[in-house]
């Protein structure tokens, strides 16, 4: 039996809870005798009636998952508890936890004082109590090891893929509400650095280009997320759903990437599935997981990023955006809970009886 901590129930789509909304249904599919536990107020009903998830306890977030999910555990007979979103159970040994990315300790700053010292203390421990790590790069694999001192033969690299919704909605044609215009894709928090990204199209000439942010922020996690600016050419569209956000691509003139720091990066790789051009910082795990396939630049120059926007940007209408879609990354969300699942079989950690 597998145990699925399915906290991210409760939370909207975005970022790791894309990539655990993404990658639960296929480890259902594949291992019949997985629970998928939650606390009360899940807001992905539809996804958690295909998992069949239950609610667990009166606690919610960081206090539930350390207190009543082992204590569900231990009545249930300890099974292995999979963690997909950083965080798990500080003192429950079966376990595995996928890391995203150890931006908390690389940077602090990044975040509120209180969620810093909040995942520095959570997942640093739950990392070093985990019978396995997965990371989905091997740039945040060499980054767990040095920042959490986990070895290397406790790590193993599972990479994700591009969202089966985006595939599916990356087929149709959208009518462009916004005419000729640049998308950037994130939450915002200052190290996906959408400031620099504001001052480089502050400086660009072209009168009827737009530049649209999609994005929200949490100002319990990220010390000031809001986007202030007076260029009305600029855009913040706030949370959007996946339709809308695949029409955004799709009419996008040019997708910018700017974060300072990624231990994957699924905005690049959903803008490519829809032949949207695309430009990247040139670090972190951002060159690992996009390789050829777009353009690069410094997110430490901001002359080189309007440089490198003013090149793409006049010679766009002369690219051939069908060059530039990606069949996800060579990757599947199948073949990843396949990894996952025999990372666990192999290791003897539940009964091979139970996965199909």
């Amino acid at each position: 039996m597998i145990v699925v901590n399915s906290r991210f129930l409760t939370k909207e789509m975005a970022g790791i809870v894309r990539y655990a909304s993404e990658i639960t249904p296929h480890i259902k599919n594949l291992c019949k005798e997985t629970i998928f536990v939650s606390h009360k107020g899940i807001i992905q009903n539809d996804l958690s009636n295909t998992l069949g998830a239950i609610e667990v306890g009166k606690l919610k977030g960081y206090l539930w998952e350390q207190l009543e999910l082992p204590l569900f555990l231990k009545r249930i007979g300890n099974p292995i508890l999979l963690n997909l979103c950083n965080t798990g159970p500080c003192f429950y040994k079966d376990q595995i936890t996928v890391i995203h990315d150890v931006a908390f300790i690389k940077d602090p700053s990044w975040y509120t004082r209180k969620a810093a010292l909040a995942f520095k203390v959570i997942i640093s421990r739950a990392a070093k109590v985990s019978k396995r790590i997965i990371t989905l790069s091997e740039f945040t694999k060499r980054e767990v090891m040095q920042y959490l001192k986990i070895p290397s033969e406790k790590i193993e690299v599972v990479p994700g893929a591009v969202p089966q919704i985006i595939v599916s909605l990356s087929k149709k044609e959208y009518e462009n509400n916004f005419g000729k215009y640049i998308l950037t894709v994130s939450t915002l928090q200052p190290r996906k650095n959408i400031s620099s990204l504001i001052k480089a199209f502050n400086l660009l000439s072209e009168n009827n280009l737009k530049l649209v942010i999609a994005g929200s922020g949490n100002e319990r996690v990220f010390p000031d997320p809001y986007i202030n600016h007076n260029n009305p050419n600029i855009i913040l569209t706030g949370y959007i759903n996946d339709m809308e956000l695949t029409a955004l691509y799709k009419n996008a003139a040019l997708f910018v990437y700017p974060s300072y720091y990624e231990g994957f990066g699924f905005p690049p790789l959903e803008a490519m599935t829809c032949g949207c051009p695309v430009l990247v910082s040139n670090n972190s795990s951002l060159p690992e997981i996009c390789g050829d396939h777009v353009y690069y630049f410094n997110p430490a120059d901001n002359n080189n990023l309007v440089e490198e926007l003013k090149k793409l940007l006049n010679g766009v209408n002369n690219l051939n955006r069908s060059e530039y879609k990606l069949n996800g990354n060579g990757h599947s969300w199948e073949k990843s809970a396949e990894s996952i699942l025999d990372l666990i079989k192999k290791r003897n950690l539940i009964d091979v009886s139970s996965y199909a």
